[in-house]
């Protein structure tokens, strides 16, 4: 894969494979990313507010499809996270209902978070 997302290709994270976790961490360019989440990782990069989007949780199914990515987001110069989690699937599409998950988040989530799923609504257009 050539690089395509400076900010999440060095992170590890923790891995999970039909819900077990993994000993070892999980590098991005061993995952086998669908089209789609490859967008997603460069619409997200394209976000211009001073905040931290790491990938903290990656889910993949038995056929090693990622099915879940659990992001951690952190307000620049801030101790304060939010950890909003996207479903996929098989084909990389999002299937978590963007609209209902912002609805649920307190002033102070939705702030920080607003942007973060306005992005994602565009990945599967």
């Amino acid at each position: 894969m050539d690089t395509i997302l400076a900010n999440f290709e060095n992170e590890e994270f923790n891995l999970y494979i039909d819900d077990v976790e993994q000993v070892r961490a999980g590098k991005f360019k061993n995952i086998k990313w669908k089209e789609q989440q490859i967008k997603m990782f460069r619409l997200l990069q394209s976000i211009e507010q001073d905040m931290w989007i790491q990938i903290y949780d990656v889910f993949l199914d038995k056929q090693k499809n990622v099915v879940k990515i659990g992001f951690r987001l952190t307000p620049e110069a801030s101790f304060y996270h939010e950890y909003p989690m996207v479903d996929f699937d098989v084909k990389g599409n999002i299937t978590t209902d963007l609209k209902k998950e912002l609805k649920t988040l307190n002033p102070k989530a939705l702030k920080l978070c607003k942007n973060f799923y306005d992005v994602l609504g565009q990945v599967n257009h």
